[in-house]
């Protein structure tokens, strides 16, 4: 891990992991809106470690908040 984004996105999709385990691991549909979030993550690490820091930090926003929104229903 070189970069902060790279720090902050894999401690992101580690509670992803942790979060999907937590709430069973049965449901496709979680497990669906988890990737998704999982996706943004990806996407915003690359974006970041490309220098669209702007881009990098909405995206990691928007997957945590897909991903609190999903854990919750």
């Amino acid at each position: 891990m070189e970069t902060l984004f790279d720090l902050v996105t894999v401690f992101c999709f580690l509670a992803l992991c942790a979060a999907y385990s937590y709430n069973g691991g049965r449901d496709p549909r979680l497990l669906r809106n988890l990737l998704l979030s999982g996706l943004c993550f990806a996407v915003g690490n690359q974006l970041g470690n490309a220098g669209l820091e702007g881009f990098a930090l909405i995206l990691i926003a928007a997957g945590i908040g897909w991903a609190a929104l999903s854990v919750r229903s």
